[in-house]
């Protein structure tokens, strides 16, 4: 099955984009998410309050080294178990950047681990991300 991706941009300012992530314990309860898209970022992250609340408390003791934008940042990591967004895919056991983000609209970054798997490109003249057509195969 051919598959194109397109999800519409909450806000013209930033790419974000809505998702879910479940709770460590996988039981249905997840939370809301408004995640930005973030071309420049390797990795998805997610801010350490919204892991906590869900109840992912394996975080690595040991930050890893990141380099970002701003210069070499320490990041703890995690595994998540599932992750939704746009309401049209899921990633399960995905490792994540753990971000320290305390007043923020915004729960985290989709990064190029997951959307390198969509085949994104971003729209920016009509605030829409795309993927180019791309097949599905089951397994």
């Amino acid at each position: 099955m051919d598959l194109f991706l397109s999800w519409q941009i909450k806000s013209r300012k930033t790419m974000v984009v809505e998702g879910y992530l479940y709770a460590f314990d996988k039981k249905d309860r997840p939370i809301h998410l408004n995640l930005l898209i973030d071309t420049g970022a390797t990795r998805t992250a997610i801010t350490r309050n919204v892991l906590e609340d869900l109840g992912y408390t394996k975080m690595t003791k040991d930050p890893k080294p990141m380099r970002t934008a701003a210069g070499l940042l320490y990041f703890d990591m995690t595994k998540i178990t599932r992750l939704t967004l746009g309401g049209e895919f899921a990633f399960a056991d995905v490792n994540v950047h753990v971000l320290e983000w305390k007043d923020s609209h915004l729960h985290g970054v989709i990064g190029m681990d997951i959307l390198s798997k969509l085949h994104i490109h971003s729209d920016t003249v009509n605030f829409v991300i795309q993927s180019k057509p791309f097949e599905l195969r089951s397994s």
